[in-house]
């Protein structure tokens, strides 16, 4: 006979262990699970919020964003075309020309040269005691070729020191902050001034120009300080309540006593408007344009003309 298959002995675990094992994978299996479910619960609350940006109110969005601004919903015209207003501001330039302080001197021939590409006409104001007087005595000859319009003594007498005090006594110009290292405020230089306010420096009105700002100031149509819209004839700002005024007397342009530019030389109203009408006399003058041009009658001589080379056709083909 053969022997019985032995029977291989069965190491018994004890329970308590068995116990532990299987809780302690219970409790990594329920830390798993909860996991899972407060990753579903944060993307569902992430979609909750972008349900909620996205079904909003824009024009309530935005009229909420824009009473956020200090100053209101009015704040910044931003790229609206600005009207045709058919007034020009006032537009003085204060500089220098003493290249002893590099950073104001580049300063104002870049804000200068914005300036004359913006096509503006501004009054220029030399705040150098020096240079203001040397343009006195400024003759004709030394004037660019493009510039020989001009008529001799036309800067005879030019104001720019005198005025430059009267602001500076008045407090017209814009003056630095009052610091620790800066205990005596200095005056910006160069600085742009419209119908009296102070606009800004380089910078500012860089980003008046890319905001879309800059041509309303311009034309009269929002205020230089604020930026509110604003009547072109209204004496003062309806919603800052400041005051515009010409700093520069009609006697001082007309005289020749400020320098004023357009596009890089110096302009004279006067004579461009003479200019102006000249031209407007020769045209209407011009025999090219003497009586009524009957187009209809232009016309037919075309077809007739358009005919005639038809038949012409014809005939050479027979």
């Amino acid at each position: 006979m053969s022997d019985p298959e032995e029977e291989v002995p069965v190491e018994e675990v004890p329970e308590e262990e068995v116990g532990e094992e299987e809780v302690e994978e219970g409790e990594a299996e329920e830390a798993e699970v909860e996991e899972g479910e407060a990753e579903v619960e944060q993307a569902e609350g992430e979609e909750v919020e972008g349900e909620e940006e996205v079904s909003g109110d824009v024009e309530a969005e935005t009229a909420d964003a824009a009473e956020a601004v200090p100053g209101g919903p009015d704040i910044g015209l931003g790229y609206v075309e600005a009207p045709d207003t058919g007034e020009v501001a006032e537009i003085i330039l204060v500089t220098t020309s003493l290249g002893s302080i590099r950073r104001q001197f580049f300063s104002s021939q870049r804000l200068k040269n914005f300036l004359d590409c913006k096509g503006v006409v501004y009054i220029i104001i030399d705040s150098n005691r020096d240079t203001s007087s040397a343009k006195k005595d400024l003759p004709v000859q030394m004037v660019k070729e493009s510039e020989s319009s001009v008529p001799l003594g036309f800067f005879a007498d030019l104001k720019d020191i005198e005025l430059f005090k009267e602001w500076k006594a008045n407090r017209i110009l814009k003056v630095t902050e009052e610091t620790e290292f800066n205990p005596e405020p200095e005056i910006i230089i160069p600085q742009v001034l419209v119908d009296g306010v102070f606009v800004g420096d380089e910078t500012v009105l860089q980003d008046f120009e890319e905001d879309g700002d800059l041509d309303w100031i311009f034309s009269r149509a929002a205020c230089p300080a604020c930026l509110h819209e604003k009547p072109p004839d209204a004496p003062s700002c309806p919603s800052c309540g400041v005051t515009y005024r010409a700093l520069i007397p009609a006697q001082y342009v007309a005289e020749g006593q400020v320098i004023q530019m357009l596009q890089g030389c110096p302009y004279n109203g006067e004579e461009a408007a003479a200019e102006e009408r000249d031209a407007k006399e020769r045209w209407a003058a011009s025999p090219s344009f003497e009586g009524d041009v009957d187009l209809g009658t232009f016309e037919e001589g075309e077809e007739a003309e358009e005919g005639d080379e038809g038949e012409e056709g014809e005939e050479a083909e027979l």
